[in-house]
């Protein structure tokens, strides 16, 4: 699926660059665009000793879109995490269309 009227979606692709001083993963990011879809979800707040938003939703993008979950995604302005490795919808069995890539997003915020 293309989305000639979609919105443009910024796709920031992590890649691990070396380790900090406490052994953790240091990474680079590289922006890529493509046209995608963006459907907002709402938002949970968890209070446990901090007041913490956490804003969810999905981006739609073309087949073949490649996204791991450690990337993240700016939409609008906003950077989100990606929450999850991109779900490949299809092929149909009957025609062989493969209809796009769904990633389910979050920010948290607080």
């Amino acid at each position: 699926m293309t989305f000639p009227l979609g919105e443009t979606i910024t796709l920031l692709t992590r890649t691990v660059s070396g380790a900090d001083s406490f052994g953790d993963d240091v990474y680079t990011s590289s922006s890529s665009t493509v046209r995608g879809a963006f459907a907002p979800a709402g938002s949970v707040e968890n209070v446990q000793g901090q007041d913490t938003v956490i804003d969810q939703a999905s981006v739609y993008l073309p087949a073949g879109t490649v996204v791991n979950a450690v990337d993240r995604v700016i939409v609008r302005g906003q950077t989100y995490d990606v929450d999850c490795d991109a779900k490949a919808w299809g092929p149909s069995p009957l025609s062989g269309w493969s209809p796009g890539v769904v990633l389910r997003l979050r920010k948290a915020a607080g």
